[in-house]
Order: structure tokens, then sequence, then C-alpha cells
């Protein structure tokens, strides 16, 4: 419960009722599949594997500056849009082959939480 607090209170969410406790819910869901590799606050580097996934809804896919991505999603031409992190999320390779991301999250519930948390402006 402590590291809940925690992730709440760094990631600058509002927890007052319903709203906040989905909010909640899903930092806590991203902190469980996603932290690991991916920092999510504007401007925070990653430290980890991924890039930084604030914004990451509307970007074009491989354009952070600054993140080592793989040729083949540096090479990418789409839009990080909703089908497109669905599918991502579900399996990476599947969307992009020579990807090096290889981590995917099986439940479709799980993965729209997260989503519809990043959507969320930074």
């Amino acid at each position: 419960m402590m590291r809940l607090a925690l992730a709440v209170a760094l990631l600058g969410l509002n927890t007052s009722g319903a709203r906040g406790q989905e909010a909640a819910d899903a930092a806590r869901l991203y902190r469980t599949h996603c932290a690991s590799c991916h920092a999510v606050r504007p401007g925070q580097v990653a430290v980890m594997h991924g890039p930084n996934l604030a914004g990451v809804y509307g970007r074009a896919a491989g354009s952070l500056p600054g993140y080592p991505y793989s040729p083949a999603l540096a090479g990418a031409s789409f839009v990080w849009d909703e089908a497109k992190l669905e599918a991502w999320v579900a399996d990476p390779e599947s969307v992009l082959p020579g990807t090096m991301m290889r981590s995917h999250l099986p439940d479709p519930v799980v993965r729209q939480r997260i989503i519809d948390w990043l959507k969320q402006p930074s």
C-alpha cells in the first residue's frame, strides 16, 4: 500500500473520488507492467530499457529525441494511436518485427487500462 501511495504522489495523480481511484489503479498497473523499462514523467530519462512514455499517444513512432531505437522502430512510419498501442502492448513483434521490446500483456483489460492512462495529458 505504501508503494501505491508513493506511485500516486510521484505521478501527481488526483485520487479524490472514483476517477481518482481508477487513475491510482491504472498507475499501479503501469508500475507493475511497464515501469521497470519505461519512465512516464515528462522530461524524465528512462534509465532502464525503453523510451519515456509521457505523451506517447499521438506521437510518431521512433521519434523521441535522444533515444536509441531499434532500426525497425526508428524506421517506422506510424503514429501511436489507440489501435497501434493495443496491438503493440499485446505483441510488439507482430506489429514491428525486429523491435527490441519483448514483453507483452496478454490481458486485454489490463492493456486497455494502461493505454487509457497513457492517453491522459502528462
